[in-house]
């Protein structure tokens, strides 16, 4: 019975040390389809929101090993919308398993996944992390920015182009579709 607690204990200590951010907030722990890897994302304070932002990845294996060397993608990707961002993110590894994700760039409010692509050698494989991005507070009537001299805003139309580009999934899309 005493090594059954003691075995309880440890692991509720254990989760605390490592599974905290700077900020405090737990990380969001996922397996990847294959099983191959287990992924922590930390978001950090107030979780995503619009604009950039910096996540903390912590990559293992399924024993538990923390994986290094190992090649990440990170896709913000709005699945209600089928669009993702033009910013790409930049992972850096940080070593003992622990990548920095930087460069998450939130273009609007609403439900978005993170598509996150590992691989390290032959092994490849993926996970999807979903977050709600609340809207975007208003300014301050103090903090809006006044006109400099010698600029003025103005609003203008202009037709849009029959271009056709790549997206971030290799597809053929119209530019003008996506107007």
């Amino acid at each position: 019975m005493k090594s059954v607690m003691l075995f309880f204990c440890l692991l509720l200590c254990s989760t605390a040390l490592y599974a905290q951010d700077p900020q405090g907030e737990p990380p969001l722990s996922k397996k990847s389809e294959k099983g191959s890897f287990v992924l922590e994302l930390a978001l950090g304070g107030e979780g995503l929101k619009n604009g950039p932002n910096a996540l903390d990845l912590m990559l293992r294996d399924p024993a538990g090993k923390k994986v290094e060397g190992a090649e990440i993608t990170v896709t913000p990707w709005m699945p209600l919308m089928g669009h993702g961002v033009w910013e790409k993110p930049v992972v850096t590894e940080r070593g003992g398993g622990h990548y920095q994700v930087g460069n998450v760039v939130i273009i609007m409010s609403g439900l978005w996944e993170l598509k996150v692509t590992v691989g390290t050698g032959e092994k490849q494989d993926r996970a999807g992390f979903s977050f709600y991005v609340a809207e975007k507070k208003e300014a301050p009537k103090e903090a809006v920015e006044q006109p400099r001299d010698g600029f003025q805003r103005q609003v203008a139309s202009y037709s849009v182009p029959n271009v056709t580009l790549l997206n971030q999934d290799g597809q053929k899309v119209s530019l003008k579709e996506l107007v």
